[in-house]
């Protein structure tokens, strides 16, 4: 899974801590009574209110962004799961009028968990790296130069991420030719942290 995926991953898994998500799940049951043994039912539950509308997407410690990161989610887990995820009729709907132009996604903050990111990219092609046979030190070498970051970001990153999600290695399962791919892709697009600030514009006087 990519760094993007687990990213936001674990920004739902830190949604679910809240009350109001059995408040939510509850209310859901009670309109979907079949859906009690539905194993995605929590997930199906967050994304509700925005099939709903809009009267019913806020509440007391939830937000529509929520639902919606949420419903991200859901449908990146639809694309890795062998047999996908069947959308609900309200979710559907909603598919729908987003595609139709009818319904707005929300504006992402441009610097919105763009760290974060990075930081899921580092540990990612750090394990592209080891799987394709470089050693460890090489590997951060490599991250170093890619990222422009220093030796010591490159193993905190490693060692912070890899406490706070238990995911997949990210080169499990994939062929040679697969990994080599995503190693060039990752650093085409490590250029986007790389690209060297303007130059302030001196002063006339």
């Amino acid at each position: 899974m990519t760094a993007p995926f687990r990213e936001l991953e674990n920004r739902v898994r830190g949604l679910l801590g809240r009350p109001v998500v059995h408040e939510l799940v509850s209310h859901y049951v009670e309109e979907n009574p079949e859906a009690a043994n539905d194993p995605h039912l929590v997930m199906r539950a967050l994304i509700a209110p925005l099939c709903r509308g809009p009267k019913d997407e806020k509440r007391d410690g939830w937000s529509e962004q929520d639902s919606w990161t949420c419903f991200e989610l859901f449908l990146q887990k639809g694309a890795y799961m062998t047999g996908g995820v069947h959308l609900s009729p309200a979710e559907c709907e909603l598919v729908v009028r987003i595609v139709s132009g009818e319904r707005k996604l929300p504006r992402r903050r441009r610097s919105d968990n763009r760290a974060v990111v990075r930081n899921y990219r580092i540990v990612d092609y750090l394990e592209l790296r080891e799987a394709d046979g470089w050693d460890t030190e090489a590997a951060v070498a490599k991250a170093q130069e890619v990222y422009g970051v220093g030796r010591q970001t490159v193993y905190t990153m490693k060692k912070k991420l890899r406490k706070v999600a238990q995911f997949e290695p990210i080169a499990r399962n994939m062929t040679a030719e697969a990994r080599r791919y995503l190693i060039g892709y990752y650093e085409q697009e490590a250029e986007k942290w790389r690209r060297p600030k303007r130059p302030r514009r001196s002063s006339p006087i």
